[in-house]
């Protein structure tokens, strides 16, 4: 907390000093001792802590002025780099080497300093003071921005290999806008810790004063900031629109006007877009009046929407003409699916499905006993029939009914019992009437003679009329195939 109240109070006294300019850009990166993310534990060293520098560093370390209430540090042992530097304060301060062993509020163990990589200038997320609808060519100082180092602090950074320009630099509670004097620090133990042995940066001193805005005149550093970690990714909309200055293409719109005053059309689209949840960036970039929107939050296409509106409300105000240049607008959000998840989902459904198949195939293929009913379940395999289907075919015109011969063997084997009560009745006819075992008989012998027999169904229906004629309109027996527990039905036979 200490350290944090110290940070914005040290920013909000550079941002004074400046003159809260808009133009202000400032390094986000330090090399001090006392913070926190500068160590391998993300946490500050304490009294019986082991201090270890790596051997390979080379960036200078700044001490703090006053350690935890303390004018001194005090550490149980440090190890230090071959080539780094410990920076002191310039009033007081320092560090101390104790010899406890165990303390209380001092956890120990050995503390790895981490930060020993030098930060690239040309790397837009290394400064503050950006929002997401700047272009990655002014996320880094500009021609006219004021540059500021946090005071009391030490920094190692690598400049482009091409010139860059600005106007001032402040650095170690300095200031510096001529180019004597920077000129000289460069050259200085501190300026050889921070920057290296790379001059290729000029500090001019001056201002924008032309009233319609300046350019940033960073397009020869296209290069340089669009390398390293700013790798293009597919944004997630359909049509991403690339403004001027941007190393890949975003969801959101712009708006490109060849005249108009950018600090004008900069206060009325921050006036217009302030409630609708969509941030902007106005600028002036390759001779063009470039406005950028996008979506506060996640992308929703509200930036895409609004920017019709917005040209229309510029114009109305009397602030650009009614032509643009150009104007690109995304379109929908598209939501990225990840492939591996897509698969694991139709795994999962279809061993879902085959245990829901295997379910319902069980269940149907139970008899009344309770045990699965093999043969048939083998005849689906082999894509045979086992015969356990009948049917019989009427013909209304000759009153024959015509019964497969298959029907006939499988009637044999699945052979009701008698009745025990749970046969089925017709309610259409009495006990009285219900046909006799020997009838049954009769009917049976006179299918084998058929099944045996090449004659046609009218002639073997003439021979059974000739046998039974005094039993014209009697009952007969035909048994049907099913369950062991289900018992013939009874059957009229009609013959002419």
């Amino acid at each position: 907390m200490e350290f944090s109240l110290r940070w914005l109070a040290l920013l909000a006294s550079t941002l004074f000093n400046v003159c809260l300019t808009e133009n202000v850009k400032i390094w986000k990166f330090d090399t001090n001792f006392d913070n926190a993310e500068n160590w391998d534990k993300k946490a500050l060293p304490c009294k019986t802590s082991e201090v270890v520098f790596p051997a390979d560093a080379q960036v200078p370390v700044e001490l703090p002025m006053r350690y935890r209430s303390s004018s001194l540090l005090e550490v149980r042992r440090m190890v230090l780099s071959r080539q780094g530097s410990l920076v002191f304060p310039p009033i007081a301060g320092g560090f101390t080497l104790g010899h406890e062993g165990l303390h209380a509020s001092c956890p120990g163990g050995e503390v790895k300093f981490i930060r020993t990589g030098r930060k690239r200038w040309a790397d837009p997320s290394n400064w503050l003071r950006s929002n997401e609808a700047t272009p990655h060519l002014e996320r880094i100082p500009c021609r006219y921005d004021n540059v500021v180092f946090r005071n009391d602090s030490s920094f190692h950074v690598t400049l482009p290999n091409r010139p860059v320009t600005v106007s001032t630099i402040t650095i170690q509670g300095r200031t510096f806008s001529t180019g004597k004097p920077w000129e000289e620090f460069l050259v200085s133990d501190v300026g050889m810790k921070t920057f290296g042995n790379n001059f290729n940066i000029e500090v001019t001193g001056e201002s924008c004063s032309a009233a319609e805005g300046c350019d940033c005149d960073n397009a020869h550093l296209f290069g340089d900031v669009c390398t390293g970690k700013w790798k293009w990714q597919t944004p997630p909309c359909a049509n991403p629109v690339t403004p001027i200055g941007f190393c890949f293409p975003i969801c959101g719109a712009y708006l490109l006007y060849k005249f108009g005053s950018v600090p004008d059309i900069r206060a009325a689209v921050e006036i217009f877009v302030r409630t609708t949840g969509v941030t902007s960036y106005t600028s002036r970039t390759s001779g063009f009046v470039q406005v950028v929107l996008v979506d506060s939050n996640e992308y929703s296409g509200l930036s895409s929407r609004i920017s019709n509106e917005l040209h229309s409300y510029l114009v109305k105000e009397g602030l650009v003409k009614s032509t643009l240049a150009a104007m690109q607008s995304s379109g929908l959000r598209i939501t990225n699916v990840d492939a591996s998840g897509v698969m694991q989902r139709l795994s999962f459904a279809f061993l879902c499905s085959l245990v829901l198949f295997g379910i319902i195939f069980c269940t149907y293929e139970r008899n009344w006993t309770g045990a699965l009913n093999w043969d048939n379940i083998r005849s689906l395999w082999s894509g045979a029939s086992n015969g356990a289907f009948a049917f019989a075919r009427f013909e209304n015109a000759s009153g024959t009914v015509e019964i497969s011969e298959e029907a006939v063997a499988q009637s044999q084997r699945y052979r009701a019992k008698p009745d025990d009560g749970h046969g089925f009745k017709n309610p259409m006819f009495s006990e009285s009437e219900r046909p006799s075992e020997s009838k049954g008989n009769v009917a049976l012998s006179r299918l084998d003679r058929r099944r045996s027999s090449s004659c046609s169904v009218e002639s073997d229906s003439s021979v059974g009329t000739d046998s039974t004629s005094n039993d014209r309109n009697s009952l007969k027996e035909v048994p049907l195939q099913g369950h062991e527990n289900i018992h013939t039905i009874s059957a009229y036979e009609s013959s002419d």
